[in-house]
């Protein structure tokens, strides 16, 4: 059996669930690639909730995600 999905799928909006409190999803791909800004959308009006897709540097994903707990991948390798 064959499955095909759209890989935006597999993303996890949850990542920086803060951000999301505050209504807004944060990416560091620009908001109309995989169509982030209609994804924000979408939830907005399931939730009743205003959210807006923002893109950030590579550097703020890094730290919010090490605030999140997630650590360096680099520092893993052997």
């Amino acid at each position: 059996m064959l499955h095909l999905r759209c890989g935006f799928f597999f993303t996890n909006l949850l990542l920086d669930p803060a951000a999301l409190d505050d209504g807004v999803l944060r990416i560091t791909m620009p908001v109309d690639h995989l169509s982030y800004a209609q994804a924000a959308a979408i939830i907005s009006r399931a939730t009743g909730r205003p959210l807006r897709a923002e893109q950030i540097l590579d550097d703020q994903m890094r730290a919010a995600l090490r605030a999140a707990g997630h650590g360096d991948a680099r520092s893993k390798r052997p």
